[in-house]
């Protein structure tokens, strides 16, 4: 997909898109790191990160629903590397700060 006026990820983290009733961008930390809390742009549910690891070349985060306790409604999302550091595409960072 092709955006006019994105022309990389870099580009593309301040660039707003109407998603239903919630707007969706890409957001950056230095690192996704276990604790942090993200937000589903479409659903507007908050999920844990509960595991980073890599796999071969590309590096992954387990998020699991904030308010649940079940392993078994985990989701895997790939960590896009940006220019600004990380981000879980499809989610942003809800969280004030990014020191930990």
């Amino acid at each position: 997909m092709t955006i006019k006026g994105v022309h990389s990820a870099s580009d593309f983290r301040s660039f707003d898109l109407r998603v239903g009733r919630r707007y969706s961008f890409l957001m950056a930390v230095k690192a996704i790191q276990p604790g942090q809390i993200w937000r589903h742009d479409n659903t507007g549910k908050t999920y844990l990160v509960t595991k980073v690891y890599k796999e071969a070349l590309a590096q992954y985060a387990m998020l699991r629903p904030a308010d649940s306790h079940v392993p078994s409604e985990s989701v895997r999302v790939h960590v896009q590397k940006i220019a600004d550091g990380a981000t879980l595409p499809g989610y942003t960072f809800a969280q004030d700060g990014q020191e930990f």
